[in-house]
């Protein structure tokens, strides 16, 4: 089980490092053909499409909660008819938001008052970005499953290939005439390349029989589920897609770029947690979905602990090293994108930290605190940001969101331990020794990486910076966990990290098993394993008060 959890995490980061490294190589191509003016247009097309990832962050969490309790319980067709209800349900929202950006390109044009040398280019770009959506709810709806079902190497593959297509697209083609269509005709090729490898990963489950899609019930369900789910999981993504749209309404279209340089540093850290934290998700849920209540509480207590160590770690040191990072990928004149940029790691870091009670709730069917997170983040950053908007413009923004989270994430860990009273609660005195020696590996992180960015010319100050703050992140993690610092130490951590301290043995990757005895379903019982009848009487029940 543990080396089969510690390969799926193992494989998430790599796809988060060639994601990560495409936008390392083609942001700088774009600056120097658009300019940081063309740069901010392209950053509101991109914000669409993060906004769409926030509307499909309820449906498609709940899709690959419902997929990994059935792979736990051996219920291969209901993989299947999860698969076809999200295929069925993307393809018509695609259509229908590809129909509206084809209509209404030139008035969202008209509302963020471009400059007028992209105006044009950017009503064609628009158009094109509908049907980017598009692929991109096709791509997810795919990749849920395939992450549901723990083939996360077939994901991270498939993620990696229409990675590869848009960054080829972006060498080719930007130099012509009409760069920002090239960027968006870049990025539906990615899409449709991720989309069309996922469905060749996943054929033999396409292959295994004709289409079946949930009955009435199971719908209502597995909205329910997403309903609950989706103001907290897409509170994060709002918060700092918001915030784009507030900058780019209020400041200057280079401040607007200058915030989407920052951005790109705030999500790469999204992104990398949360290729650890999607495993964690499947993880547990197939712990339920395999009524191992032990092994639940040993997976969730290790996880817990460890991933609080790497969260506060690794924002203090990303925060110490964002504008040597900036300087030595991007040379001088950024020091706008710094500022803003640490505003976001540290509100991004603070918002990780309920990660691991998230996926705990999530994996019981029991999201509804989650989804109360979520609308009071939002709320909160509402209240906070217009004020200091108002004083402070853009910094005003980023401080706004970056106060909400804190007041936000306390408020969710507080409540969380009175509503998961049944799991190990971790005193927070355990956390000051991690959170000291962090301050001091980003004290070092900084003194170094500010030194080096004075003395040596650009290319190798990033690699001097980039090699110090992954060093002192290693080394921050040996001193925090009790780890010796070899390289067979972090994989096993790794592999602890995903799997805990419980034993037993898990489905490989891809593998279906047949349900095990004393669990066969009754006749008519449903094909997607619900939350009920999953979970020991006791634990939790479908609509447990205390969400």
């Amino acid at each position: 089980m543990r080396a089969a959890l510690g390969r799926n995490v193992l494989a998430n980061l790599v796809n988060v490092a060639a994601s990560i490294g495409v936008s390392i190589i083609s942001l700088p191509l774009i600056l120097n053909r658009i300019g940081t003016e063309g740069y901010g247009v392209w950053t509101v097309a991109l914000t669409f499409i993060l906004y769409l990832a926030g509307a499909e962050a309820g449906f498609g969490p709940a899709a690959q909660r419902w997929a990994a309790v059935s792979h736990g319980g051996g219920i291969a067709e209901g993989i299947r008819r999860v698969l076809w209800s999200s295929l069925a349900l993307y393809a018509v929202v695609g259509a229908l938001l590809a129909v509206a950006f084809y209509l209404l390109a030139e008035d969202i044009v008209d509302i963020f008052s471009f400059p007028k040398r992209f105006q044009s280019d950017a009503v064609t770009m628009f158009k094109i970005v509908g049907v980017v959506m598009a692929l991109t709810l096709i791509s997810a709806a795919l990749g849920n499953i395939l992450q549901g079902v723990q083939r996360f190497a077939g994901n991270a593959v498939t993620s990696a290939a229409g990675s590869a297509v848009y960054l080829a697209a972006v060498l080719l083609f930007l130099g012509g005439e009409q760069p920002l269509v090239v960027l968006a005709l870049a990025a539906g090729g990615q899409q449709l390349v991720t989309a069309l490898s996922r469905a060749w990963t996943l054929r033999g489950v396409i292959g295994s029989g004709p289409p079946r899609l949930l009955e009435g019930h199971e719908w209502r369900e597995l909205f329910g589920f997403s309903a609950r789910l989706q103001a907290g999981v897409a509170s994060g993504l709002v918060n700092t897609q918001s915030d784009k749209l507030v900058v780019g309404l209020v400041s200057s279209t280079a401040t607007l770029g200058q915030l989407g340089i920052a951005t790109q540093f705030a999500d790469a850290g999204r992104l990398a947690a949360t290729a650890g934290l999607i495993p964690i998700n499947s993880a547990l849920a197939v712990a339920v979905g395999a009524d191992d209540r032990e092994r639940l509480m040993a997976q969730f207590a290790w996880v817990h602990r460890i991933w609080q160590i790497v969260v506060i770690g690794g924002t203090l040191i990303g925060v110490a090293a964002l504008y040597p990072l900036i300087a030595g990928w991007l040379g001088p004149g950024h020091g706008e994108a710094a500022v803003l940029g640490s505003f976001l790691v540290v509100g991004t870091g603070f918002g990780l930290l309920s990660g691991t009670g998230a996926a705990y709730l999530r994996a019981m069917g029991r999201p509804g605190l989650e989804g109360r997170y979520g609308v009071v983040v939002v709320a909160l950053n509402v209240a906070f940001t217009i004020p200091l908007a108002l004083l402070a413009g853009a910094i005003g923004v980023v401080a706004g969101t970056l106060l909400a989270y804190v007041t936000g994430v306390y408020w969710f860990l507080h409540k969380f331990w009175a509503v998961a009273d049944d799991v190990p609660h971790m005193p927070l005195r355990r956390m000051l020794r991690p959170f000291a020696l962090a301050v001091v590996a980003g004290g070092v992180t900084a003194a170094v990486t500010v030194a080096g960015v004075e003395l040596l010319p650009r290319l190798p100050s990033l690699i001097v910076t980039i090699a110090t703050t992954l060093g002192a992140f290693a080394v921050y993690l040996a001193m925090a966990t009790g780890t010796p610092l070899h390289v067979r130490s972090f994989v096993d951590l790794v592999r602890g990290l995903m799997a805990g301290r419980a034993a037993g043995t898990d489905a490989s990757a891809g593998e279906t098993r047949r349900a095990a005895p004393g669990k066969q379903r009754e006749p008519g019982a449903s094909d997607v394993a619900p939350s009920r009848g999953l979970v020991r009487p006791g634990t939790a029940e479908e609509h447990d008060p205390r969400d």
